[in-house]
């Protein structure tokens, strides 16, 4: 069930506090994510400032990446268990946790007390209002004599605590990398990224859009790894920018700007993209291919999907054809034989918390057996439409084996006529140390400053 939005007009509390209460009650309920939120805000509430879209982005975005600290604060001061609290309550209990331990620019007094009058607006009775003052001055009071659990005692507890993540997906990480290098992780899914943009080189070079975007009021340089990224900062969102309307960049991650270069596809092919929405690698391929070819971009969303056909309006590419169907299923394909094949298939999202730290709280374990054999599907379907000597690329933004490896090598065993193609495609020679000995490839939040990403390039062998 959907809670009721709260109500930002008139109440006489801090509006951009009860915009962004409104903001994490969407995403807690499941039904929507940060960053569609934050940059609709624009459009929704065209009277806010730029430091209240600041101030806003800045409580939305740290709830969502510290809720797992802030709990554990919380629960220290609370007489109650956590999931016995209205959720309203224990949402506006988030929001001025994080910014008593968090923004050192808010005195705590403030965040005490608009959060208290948040509650007393919003909610019936003088109760909640009350329960919030008392938990919140506790910790002000309290707070630095909460410690984390004994590293040497409980390790992966320190972790799941001090870097606010789910138990499981830590124990996970420390199984996999050790304890060291889990932490680098842990604490590195938790650093704030510059947002990354890929250029549009139909329109412009990377250069000239530096200097439009500067005209606009926002920095931008060059992107570490992408040959056609920039990393921005701007007061306003993106898509706000004059830029982004007239389709000099779309907004992507940098280590998924990297893909299309693994598939290195060519003017003049067909090519299958077969899990294509939002978009973002369908139109940098249609870019590498100079707008000249054809790319048939599939997906079951269909509201994702004509939002992909409009940003192929917007950015002036003219090669995607986009379809609605189930790329699971080999009929959606309708007999077509393709050059090359890219499968971004659905996945739990875990490389990704940097940019999209709910996703923490929404990846379920138990759920990932259930989307291993998803991508298998997919990609068994896909890779069906092949011409031999052709090339498929399979990928995914987590950094679960289970999903990355494990998949690979159920498809191998399977699919007898498919080998790993090592080469690397057309990588820029900055990234080919991302693809291993094994022929995988690999980006990681630490030591890169990318996206968890993963990667495998395999080529049908000729009849």
């Amino acid at each position: 069930m959907k809670r009721p939005h709260t109500e930002t007009k008139d109440r006489g509390v801090d509006r951009p506090r009860a915009v962004a209460l409104e903001i994490l009650e969407r995403v807690e309920s499941g039904d929507a994510f940060v960053a569609p939120l934050i940059n609709a805000l624009g459009h929704k509430h065209p009277d806010l400032s730029s430091l209240d879209y600041a101030f806003i982005t800045q409580i939305v975005y740290g709830v969502m990446r510290w809720r797992g600290r802030l709990d554990w604060h919380l629960e220290q001061l609370s007489s109650r268990p956590l999931h016995r609290i209205q959720p309203r309550v224990l949402e506006i209990l988030r929001a001025g946790a994080f910014q008593i331990l968090f923004l050192d620019k808010v005195p705590n007094r403030a965040a005490v007390d608009e959060s208290v009058r948040l509650a007393g607006a919003l909610l019936p009775g003088d109760g909640p209002s009350r329960f919030v003052n008392a938990i919140l001055r506790s910790l002000v009071r309290e707070a630095a004599s909460h410690d984390f659990p004994a590293e040497d005692k409980d390790p992966v507890a320190h972790l799941t605590v001090s870097c606010s993540l789910p138990r499981w997906f830590v124990e996970r990480l420390v199984a996999r990398f050790g304890f060291d290098g889990a932490r680098m992780m842990c604490e590195s899914n938790n650093n704030v990224p510059d947002p990354a943009v890929r250029v549009n080189t139909l329109k412009c070079t990377p250069a000239e859009l530096s200097e439009r975007l500067g005209e606009e009021g926002a920095e931008a340089g060059p992107a570490e790894f992408s040959p056609v990224g920039l990393r921005v900062r701007s007061k306003v969102p993106l898509t706000h920018l004059g830029a982004f309307g007239e389709g000099f960049f779309y907004i992507q991650s940098e280590a998924s700007q990297l893909i299309p270069y693994l598939l290195d596809p060519q003017p003049g092919e067909s090519i299958l993209d077969a899990c294509a929405a939002p978009g973002g690698k369908t139109m940098h391929c249609a870019q590498l291919m100079g707008n000249k070819g054809e790319i048939m971009a599939i997906d079951k969303n269909a509201r994702k999907l004509r939002d992909l056909a409009e940003t192929s309006r917007r950015i002036a590419v003219t090669c995607v054809r986009a379809a609605p169907g189930d790329s699971s299923q080999p009929a959606v394909f309708a007999g077509r034989i393709f050059d090359r094949v890219l499968v971004d298939a659905p996945c739990s999202g875990l490389g990704d918390l940097r940019r999209n730290p709910e996703r923490r709280w929404r990846s379920d374990p138990a759920e990932i057996p259930d989307i291993v054999r998803e991508q298998l599907r997919i990609l068994k379907a896909a890779a069906g439409q092949l011409k031999p000597g052709g090339v498929l690329v399979y990928s995914t933004c987590t950094v679960t084996q289970e999903e990355n490896e494990g998949v690979v090598e159920a498809f191998l065993k399977k699919n007898r006529g498919f080998e790993l193609d090592r080469s690397g495609g057309a990588l820029p020679e900055t990234c080919r140390r991302f693809v291993g000995e094994d022929g995988l490839f690999r980006t990681y939040p630490h030591g890169m400053g990318l996206e968890g990403f993963f990667a495998a390039r395999f080529r049908l062998r000729e009849a």
